[in-house]
């Protein structure tokens, strides 16, 4: 009876065009229901039937045909089309037929990198967000979404997964920033846009290259020669891993050791525990690979007050439960964490229990220290006594599972079956996570949209690269920083062909890694793709870069391209321009617009050699030309910085 049933549902899958297909005949994932093909290229049509046998391909009223090879694959070019729509197209090979609906011809992008890539519209972008959402109604903006998988070898995916139309149903789990991209792009061409989504947060650039492409890298070719390609034992390797992150969940959830040793009592004798100082940080506690729940403990004295008191610092962390002399504090989204007055004794106990992930949390900073203080500040007593802590009460959850930046796995699993898919370019938002190894990622940027290229059998398709933002906490001085040198190695990519940067460095958040504002990014990638994809070569698609520089006395001139109509200075006074002399020490410089050049001069500085701007992990920049894009980051020196090779 099982067996009956199963046949019966198999057949009505297949009846009702659903997901499982069980026959010789298939076409990879890409071609289904509600695509978009790229308009004006001929369009690459491909899949697998018996061997040997003979593939007919019916769209727009004409046939193509094909013979399959000795494997069963099949390839065929329907020659160049303009934009239109809807159509259907079939694949017929034998007495099987596979009939797709709802196609459209238009512009076709894929849209690739990390968690920045990835942000979708319900993530949050800005105040606007359910408006925008809410408005998605645009049916002729189709995504394919591809999903999380891996594998340790290049891996075709034939199940069927339909194209999603835009609508706020949909939308909303859409990249938000390919979602502005497409937006722009749809508008200004008036055709059909398609984005092929393939991003994963928290990812390297290696997890999306060819194995054989990151095998001609001296760091990677003793690794790709011992690489074990058992796709059964990677598929174990992915199931354990997943086990483990259900299992983190579960065991920081069910952290209960301390509340059943009452450790937030004030009787509670914490003396066999480990000591530390204010500000509270997981580097100074030896626990910069921990995850779990560790608890914290201090005292502090109080005078009498009957005016409720609050907690206040820079506060970093996973989750954060306290007690204030054994009762807990209930903690306001508006109002803070207030420790009622009624509580309070003289001498005080503060209980914490922390949640911790990736072995980074902080409780007060060296500027923003942990206090209690009223609401007005008239009172306020620092944490600065001695902390005790325990990591060891409760059961330790497993670190991070980070399977999917095992070098190839994302390309092998999420770019490779798209190829080679007609598209008109790449959209690629990646670096936080190489940030480190800029030097290296010189080498590899160029080695990944290479590869790509190839691979999609199509030339130099345009890549346009979204450049880190500013991002952390200002400096007080001018310092070597790594997301400094990662921007210049992205910038430095316009070297090569058909490549454009979509400069972001006024657009970050200083505690925020995945800035809100998607549309900006959007527009300028917008821009990049109008001179490059679209034949705009007049248009202004970049702020004002780099050309040249020129010492004068004790002053240098920088002259930039891409100024438009001018130079444009947002407030009083030109900021972000260091400048050095021999000794290599950079200090912060004065700056003035002069036509097309900026002078950069200091009183610290009698002769200068060299200028940066913009060279901090969040620098201060208010630099533009008149259409409002702004200046790009930059050094005129080549001295060693802090990154790996």
């Amino acid at each position: 009876m099982k067996k009956i049933n199963i046949i019966i549902i198999v057949q009505l899958l297949l009846f009702y065009g659903g997901q499982i297909y069980a026959g010789a005949l298939q076409l990879p994932s890409i071609f289904s229901n509600h695509m978009v093909l790229q308009r004006e290229k001929p369009i690459a049509i491909w899949g697998k039937a018996d061997a040997g046998s003979k593939v007919m391909v019916k769209f727009q009223q004409e046939i193509f045909d094909c013979q399959t090879d000795a494997n069963g694959k099949w390839m065929l070019y329907i020659p160049s089309k303009p934009a239109g729509g809807p159509y259907v197209l079939s694949v017929t090979s034998a007495d099987e037929c596979i009939e797709l609906q709802d196609i459209y011809i238009g512009e076709v992008w894929f849209a690739s990198g990390q968690s920045n890539m990835a942000w979708m519209l319900q993530d949050g972008v800005g105040p606007n967000t359910l408006k925008e959402i809410a408005e998605a109604n645009y049916p002729l903006i189709r995504f394919f979404n591809t999903p999380h998988e891996t594998n340790i070898i290049p891996t075709a995916k034939w199940e069927r997964k339909d194209w999603d139309i835009c609508k706020p149903e949909t939308a909303k789990s859409f990249s938000a920033v390919a979602y502005f991209f497409a937006k722009e792009i749809s508008q200004d061409q008036k055709v059909p846009v398609g984005i092929i989504s393939s991003s994963w947060g928290a990812t390297n650039i290696e997890a999306w290259m060819n194995a054989e492409t990151l095998k001609t890298h001296k760091a990677y070719t003793e690794w790709v020669n011992n690489l074990d390609t058992d796709t059964l034992k990677w598929r174990k390797k992915v199931e354990e891993s997943l086990e483990n992150d259900r299992m983190r969940e579960v065991i920081v959830a069910e952290a209960n050791a301390g509340i059943k040793a009452k450790v937030y009592k004030t009787s509670y004798n914490d003396r066999d525990w480990a000591t530390t100082s204010a500000p509270i940080r997981t580097d100074k506690m030896n626990l910069t690979n921990f995850w779990g729940v560790a608890w914290l403990r201090t005292t502090f004295e109080m005078p009498k007050t009957k005016t409720s008191l609050f907690l206040t610092g820079d506060i970093d962390i996973k989750a954060l439960e306290i007690w204030l002399n054994g009762k807990k504090i209930k903690k306001s989204k508006t109002q803070g964490i207030e420790l009622p007055a009624k509580w309070l004794k003289k001498k005080n106990v503060l209980s914490f229990k922390a949640t911790i992930y990736w072995g980074s949390a902080h409780l007060g900073t060296e500027e923003q220290p942990l206090s209690i203080c009223t609401k007005d500040s008239t009172l306020i007593v620092p944490l600065d006594n001695e902390w005790r802590y325990n990591a060891e009460l409760e059961r330790r959850a497993p670190g991070w599972q980070n399977y999917y930046n095992t070098n190839t796995v994302l390309y092998n699993a999420m770019v490779y079956p798209i190829m080679p898919y007609t598209i008109r370019g790449f959209l690629w938002y990646q670096g936080e996570n190489n940030a480190g190894q800029a030097k290296r990622y010189r080498q590899l940027l160029p080695m990944l949209f290479t590869d790509w290229r190839v691979g999609f059998r199509q030339g130099n398709l345009p890549f346009l690269i979204v450049q880190l933002p500013n991002f952390m906490k200002k400096q007080p001085q001018p310092m070597e920083s790594g997301w400094a040198e990662m921007r210049e190695v992205q910038a430095k990519a316009l070297l090569y062909p058909a490549t454009g940067l979509a400069v972001t460095i006024d657009i970050g958040e200083e505690h925020y890694i995945h800035p809100q504002n998607k549309q900006d990014v959007s527009h300028r990638l917008y821009l990049q793709a109008q001179k490059l994809a679209y034949g705009r070569k007049d248009i202004i698609a970049m702020g004002p870069t780099f050309h040249s520089m020129n010492i004068e006395g004790n002053k240098i001139r920088i002259s930039y391209l891409n100024v438009a109509q001018g130079l444009v200075v947002r407030g009083k006074e030109l900021q972000g321009f260091t400048i050095a002399g021999n000794d290599k020490k950079y200090h912060w410089a004065k700056a003035e617009v002069q036509g097309k050049d900026v002078i950069v001069y200091s009183d610290e500085v009698d002769a200068p050699i060299a200028v940066r701007y913009a060279w901090s992990d969040n620098p201060n920049v208010n630099l533009y030309n008149s259409v409002g894009l702004p200046a790009a980051p930059f050094r005129t020196d080549v001295w060693e910085g802090i990154t790996q090779e």
